[in-house]
C-alpha cells in the first residue's frame, strides 16, 4: 500500500480510548456510542518515546475534568 493511502488509513482509523479500570474490565463501554472526538490540534496526549503516549493532569487532566462535567458524569 502506498504510504499516502496508508497514512490516509490510519489516521481515520486510529483511536485512543480512553476509559476507568473498572470500564475496561467491565467493557462497559460502546465504542460507537462513547467516542468524543477530540480535535489533534489542541496537542493533548501527546505520544511518547514507545508505544503509548503521556498526559498531565494540569493540561489533559483538567482537560477530561471540563470534558466530564458537560456530560455530567
Amino acid at each position: 500500500m502506498p504510504f499516502e493511502k496508508w497514512w490516509q488509513w490510519y489516521w481515520e482509523n486510529d483511536r485512543t480510548i480512553i476509559v476507568t479500570k473498572k470500564e475496561h474490565s467491565q467493557k462497559s463501554y460502546n465504542f460507537n456510542n462513547d467516542i468524543i472526538k477530540v480535535d489533534p490540534k489542541l496537542g493533548y496526549f501527546p505520544s511518547d518515546k514507545t508505544v503509548n503516549f503521556s498526559f498531565a493532569y494540569k493540561f489533559e487532566g483538567k482537560f477530561l475534568e471540563k470534558l466530564s462535567e458537560s456530560f455530567n458524569i
